[in-house]
């Protein structure tokens, strides 16, 4: 499916929210050439995935002990990005 907007941009597929899932996605399909939109309604991207700081306190945005999980580091070799990724255990 193609889709378009005003400025004549074209995607094949367009992901909406920025999560992890949607943000891991996005990087596969782009990976193999797909022209992929991601849409998110928050400032920021990362969903759950993310941290927010708050009176010089860092606090998890809620996802927790995803370095255990088995999957995240995969993903990130598997996309040729873990060199670029600095992870710290909560």
């Amino acid at each position: 499916m193609k889709t378009g907007n005003r400025q004549g941009y074209e995607y094949d597929a367009v992901i909406i929210g920025s999560g992890i899932g949607g943000l891991a996605t996005a990087a596969y399909l782009a990976r193999r050439g797909v022209r992929v939109l991601v849409c998110e309604q928050h400032k920021q991207p990362g969903g759950y995935f993310t941290s927010f700081k708050r009176k010089g306190y860092t606090f998890d945005g809620g996802i927790q002990a995803c370095e255990d999980s088995g999957i995240l580091l995969s993903c990130l070799e598997q996309l040729g990005v873990r060199d670029r990724i600095e992870l710290h255990r909560s």
